[in-house]
């Protein structure tokens, strides 16, 4: 199976997590650019919940139309 959209790989040089002060089962949504516009924890939002499904959805769109 051949993935289109790379893995996000930490190392020891990029130390994503700390650079991007991110947390356990968060959900990093970027813009066009690459640029952190949004951040959704899948602990804290349960995607079980349809309103939460629709929450995840308008972040998605709008970092989508940037």
């Amino acid at each position: 199976m051949r993935r289109e959209i790379p893995w996000l790989q930490d190392t020891p040089e990029e130390d994503v997590w700390t650079r991007w002060a991110v947390e356990f089962r968060d959900l990093v949504i970027l813009d066009g650019n690459n640029r952190k516009v949004a951040v959704f924890n899948l602990t804290e939002h349960n995607l079980d919940v349809p309103a939460e499904v629709e929450a995840l959805r308008a972040l998605l769109l709008d970092a989508a139309s940037r």
